[in-house]
C-alpha cells in the first residue's frame, strides 16, 4: 500500500512488499526508509475507504500496523487508542506488531503486540460532511476484490 512512498528496488528485495514478507518469514530483510508523515497520511485515507468497502461487503478489515508507527501518529495528532471506545458497525480494527530481538539467534524478529478496535468516528454510510471525502463514491462488485488479490502471487500469510 505503502511502496510509491517507501522505496520499490524489487531488484534487491528491499521494497515494502518484499521486506514485509521476507520479515514476516524470518528471513534477513533490508527495509526501506519512510517518510513517515506522507506514509500514514496515505495510509489512513485508505484506512477509511477499505474499512467502509469490507463493511459494505459484508465482512471486516483488520489492519497490521507497527508498534512504532503508531506511537508517532498519537504522538503526532490527536489519536488516543487507549480511551477508544467501540461501536461495532462502524469499528477500525487494527493489530499492532513489534519487532523483539530473539534471545537464541540475536535476530530481530515481528510479534504481536495487541489489537485495537474502535469506532472510526464517521458513518460508512456517509454523513454529508467533509469527512465523506474519506469513503468510496461506490462500492464495486465483491468478485473484484478477489481479481486484485489473485492478480499477484501471495508472498505470505499471517495468522493471528
Amino acid at each position: 500500500m505503502t511502496a510509491s512512498t517507501s522505496g520499490s528496488d524489487t531488484e534487491n528485495n528491499t521494497d515494502m512488499r518484499s521486506a514485509f514478507r521476507n520479515a514476516i518469514l524470518n528471513r534477513d530483510h533490508t527495509s526501506p526508509g519512510i517518510n513517515k508523515r506522507q506514509v500514514w497520511g496515505r495510509m489512513v485515507t485508505q484506512l477509511f475507504a477499505k474499512t467502509a468497502l469490507a463493511k459494505e461487503w459484508g465482512g471486516r478489515t483488520v489492519w497490521i500496523i507497527q508498534d512504532e508507527l503508531l506511537r508517532n501518529i498519537e504522538l503526532t495528532t490527536r489519536l488516543r487508542t487507549k480511551s477508544m471506545r467501540s461501536k461495532p458497525q462502524n469499528n477500525i480494527s487494527l493489530v499492532v506488531m513489534h519487532y523483539e530481538v530473539s534471545p537464541e539467534s540475536g535476530k530481530r524478529k515481528m510479534s504481536f503486540k495487541t489489537s485495537i478496535d474502535g469506532d472510526a468516528g464517521i458513518e460508512f454510510a456517509g454523513n454529508d460532511t467533509f469527512t465523506d471525502i474519506l469513503l468510496p463514491k461506490t462500492a464495486p462488485p465483491r468478485i473484484e476484490l478477489l481479481r486484485a488479490i489473485l492478480r499477484r502471487r501471495l508472498g505470505a500469510i499471517v495468522v493471528l
